[in-house]
């Protein structure tokens, strides 16, 4: 069955492969940037692979920060990445208890001081995120606040923004012939 454009059954199948193995619930994922040095190219580039097709991103800082402005910078994509996890969460949690939506637009807002990246100050790069969550069901709007508590405590997004999450930057030198 789907429901919010989510397949239940695969959700189901997916909970119950990881209650016998939950080791399934742990996959890894990588994605390479590689930074392009050609003139009037955005300058950062990585192919990923979705259900084992390729699909290239490409990213160029905006021309204030010495990109030339040719493709979405980091933050539209953090930003993104960020509104984009919470809408899965909901239409997810939505889909879980039964709540047929009609409408759903997620936009991640903040401001972001640039005095860090650029060296001007230790300012916190953004003055904090907001969701807004519109969205509309065929049936009882009250349940709408029921949704958006259960997508709060389940969001990836949500859980990595209000908590650390430990980070390494490994340096290396590549190998000859890259």
């Amino acid at each position: 069955m789907r429901l919010n454009n989510i397949d239940l059954d695969r959700v189901q199948q997916t909970i119950a492969a990881i209650r016998q193995d939950p080791a399934q619930a742990r996959r890894p994922q990588r994605v390479a940037v590689t930074w392009n040095f050609a003139e009037g190219e955005p300058q950062m580039r990585a192919t990923v692979t979705v259900e084992g097709r390729p699909q290239t991103l490409e990213a160029d800082s905006p021309s204030f920060l010495g990109g030339q402005g040719l493709r979405p910078g980091p933050i539209p994509y953090c930003l993104f990445a960020f509104a984009s996890c919470f809408a899965g969460s909901f239409a997810g949690a939505a889909a879980e208890l039964g709540v047929r939506l009609t409408y759903l637009q997620v936009a991640a807002e903040t401001v972001v001081d640039f005095t860090r990246p650029l060296g001007l100050g230790e300012n916190p790069p953004a003055e904090g995120l907001t969701f807004i969550v519109e969205a509309a069901t065929d049936g009882d709007p009250a349940r709408l606040e029921e949704v958006k508590a259960l997508a709060y405590r389940r969001c990836p997004a949500v859980y990595c923004i209000t908590n650390p999450i430990p980070l390494t930057v490994q340096l290396k030198t590549p190998s000859s012939g890259s």
